[in-house]
Order: C-alpha cells, then sequence, then structure tokens
C-alpha cells in the first residue's frame, strides 16, 4: 500500500458540497475506498505483472505465500473484498444522494481507468470500457 491511495480518498469530496453531515458520512467510508483502491489495482494490476511478465514480487504472490494458499483462492478472495468494500461504501453514502453520485462515478472510474490503460491489457482478456459502463 502506498500513500496515494489516501489522497485519492480525500480528494473526492469537493469542497462546495462538504457540508457536516456529508463529511460525517465521507470520513467513515475513506477507510474502505482506501481498500477498495488497493484491491481494485492488486486484481488488475495482476495480468500484466504475473501473467504477461513473470513478476513474483507482487501483493497477490506475497498474499498467496503469507497465507499458504493458491494464487487462484487470492485473486477470488480479492474480488469477494471489492464486493464486500463497494457494498458497504455505497450503504454508508446511500442517505446522500450527491455523495453516492461521488463515490459511484470513482468507484466505477478506478476501474475504467484500469481498463482503458494499454499498459494493464486487460483488452487481451476481452475486457472494455463498454462492460465496466454496462455493469455499474
Amino acid at each position: 500500500m502506498t500513500g496515494l491511495v489516501e489522497a485519492y480518498a480525500w480528494l473526492l469530496l469537493p469542497k462546495d458540497i462538504c457540508s457536516p453531515t456529508s463529511f460525517d458520512l465521507f470520513i467513515q467510508i475513506v477507510p474502505d475506498i482506501m481498500d477498495y483502491t488497493n484491491a481494485v489495482n492488486d486484481l488488475l494490476s495482476f495480468y500484466k505483472e504475473s501473467i504477461v511478465s513473470n513478476e513474483r514480487n507482487n501483493p497477490v504472490y506475497l498474499r498467496a505465500q503469507q497465507s499458504t494458499s493458491q494464487v487462484s483462492d487470492v485473486l477470488c478472495s480479492l474480488s469477494q473484498e471489492i464486493e464486500v468494500y463497494v457494498t458497504r461504501i455505497k450503504a454508508s453514502v446511500s442517505d446522500d444522494k450527491t455523495l453516492l453520485q461521488i463515490v459511484d462515478a470513482y468507484l466505477q472510474g478506478y476501474v475504467g481507468f484500469h481498463v482503458s490503460q494499454p499498459r494493464y491489457r486487460l483488452e487481451e482478456l476481452g475486457l472494455s470500457l463498454c462492460d465496466i459502463q454496462s455493469n455499474p
């Protein structure tokens, strides 16, 4: 984990909608946004790092070694964790429609960023931005 994920989280909340109520809701989801960001990056970077390349010093392999699990099990766990983060984040801000829209845009946009960048090579797996936009 780098310090960047915390910056990503805090920069989501525009000053013009930063009411005390919105801020109180938002501060509760910052840890999950950080964990979501790391988990999505780990999951969507895996193909370019470990399938296309042969990098083994990455979060997925390190977690598999540490837990004596198969890499495929770690990938499944990551996808399940991402689903939990998304559910928890959305539930936490569901009463604030503006904040929910901002958070939704980030959740989809972060995945969309990875899919749209050639360096991740996800198009080789048949993933496209259309897939992301049609399955929010």
